[in-house]
């Protein structure tokens, strides 16, 4: 705590962006409660303090140069060189970026049908294991949690977008019959649920936000996102800060992108929307005020249709809310051109963010800098609806023509079944 309120006290004259990043960071290492970490901890808190102490805030090269001297990192580092990998990601570190015009509307309403999925799963499945459920009766047969809502591995001939919804409905229900039960004796558990399902149906909203938004626009309209690879350790704690899982900022793996941040074999590959937060009586493109939208919470007993959410409820316990105006001031590129970017211009997120550009994470995928080449995890989003495919693909393929990697790894399905399909 002493940390944070010397950090704000120094950091008046910091830019937002850089700011933000110090205090997900501050966030991330004061969310490490599991006790075997103690150690990781106190690793982080010592090169927090260091950077802290250096003349310069906004400059992370202290901090990096103590990051590169740890004993692992030094050994990692020169193995790296001589397996082929660029000097850039292993010993610059900086931030290779892609900007990118794509229209991702190929294919939309699977996207959305897939990304209700990993909403589900990445929610829901997390909550009932905590409870200590292994099954949920659906209909009479007893199913498994990870084929609840359907196998990734199946792709497109997996459950449909109405047959989520109903299964989201059966868990619902045992996750609430245990929130009433635990409020009565005031498990702490329970609270945790109550929170996390709060927040499960916001990210529902606003992915139909995202499919309302996606499937309205016109045709040959053309989106900007960025697609970078991030490897130092204040760009690897703000990833994962608005997408779903494990290494979200307060989630049971908050310390994992720190760690990530700290290793010189490890890396985030990240997807960014631009677009330009819509502000206080800016219309939100439907002719229509921007306004804040509140998350509907069904009682007990209620089916909730999250297609007709006004239906559903009267009485609306509000914990948090939900701004779904981000999706209609999305930054085209003749916004962008009037900003002095454009397509293959040398660029960085930071600069974008400076001339007033929101640089919202969409997705990411953690890898791991092999001898052998690079290995891409599974890919982990926000629930937004655009198709990336062609991103990945282009970005992957940027990186092995550029000498940056000296080969691709990508396990079964993954970074997802699309990409893993079209490579």
């Amino acid at each position: 705590r002493g940390y944070f309120q010397r950090l704000v006290i120094r950091m008046d004259k910091l830019e937002e962006e850089r700011r933000a990043q110090y205090f997900v960071a501050v966030e991330r290492i004061s969310s490490m409660q599991i006790p075997r970490y103690a150690e990781l901890q106190k690793l982080f808190v010592g090169l927090l303090k260091l950077q802290l102490n250096s003349d310069n805030l906004a400059d992370d090269a202290t901090l990096e140069m103590a990051i590169d001297e740890l004993e692992f990192n030094e050994r990692q580092s020169s193995v790296l060189l001589d397996s082929g990998y660029s000097p850039r990601i292993v010993i610059e570190k900086n931030r290779i970026e892609m900007l990118v015009r794509h229209d991702g509307r190929t294919n939309v309403k699977e996207k959305f049908r897939s990304s209700l999925m990993e909403l589900y799963k990445s929610w829901y499945t997390p909550m009932l294991v905590s409870m200590g459920r292994r099954e949920i009766k659906i209909g009479r047969k007893g199913v498994k949690l990870s084929s609840i809502f359907g196998d990734p591995s199946m792709g497109e001939t997996d459950l449909a977008v109405e047959e989520l919804i109903q299964r989201r409905a059966i868990v619902w229900k045992v996750i609430d019959d245990a929130v009433q039960e635990g409020l009565k004796t005031g498990n702490r558990l329970a609270l945790e649920l109550s929170d996390k399902r709060t927040a499960a149906l916001a990210a529902e909203r606003q992915l139909e936000k995202d499919f309302e938004r996606e499937s309205q626009r016109p045709t040959g309209e053309k989106k900007t996102l960025v697609i970078c690879l991030s490897s130092r350790f204040f760009h690897a704690a703000d990833c994962c800060a608005d997408v779903m899982g494990c290494y979200a900022k307060r989630g049971e793996h908050c310390e994992k992108p720190l760690e990530i941040g700290v290793r010189t074999d490890q890396c985030f590959i990240s997807v960014y929307e631009l677009g330009f937060p819509a502000r206080e009586g800016q219309l939100n493109g439907k002719g229509k005020e921007a306004v804040e939208e509140p998350v509907v919470v069904p009682k007990e007993g209620d089916f909730y249709d999250s297609r007709s959410p006004a239906a559903a409820v009267a009485e609306v316990p509000l914990k948090i809310t939900c701004k779904g105006n981000y999706a209609e001031s999305t930054a085209s590129v003749e916004d962008l051109r009037a900003l002095g970017v454009s397509e293959g211009e040398d660029f960085t997120l930071d600069a974008l963010r400076g001339k007033g550009v929101h640089c919202r994470e969409i997705e990411n995928a953690e890898c791991i800098l092999c001898a052998q080449g690079l290995y891409c995890f599974k890919l982990y989003t926000t629930g937004h609806v655009t198709d990336t495919t062609t991103v990945w693909l282009d970005f992957f393929f940027s990186l092995l023509e550029n000498r940056d990697i000296p080969k691709l790894f990508c396990p079964r399905n993954h970074p997802n079944v699309t990409v893993f399909q079209s490579l």
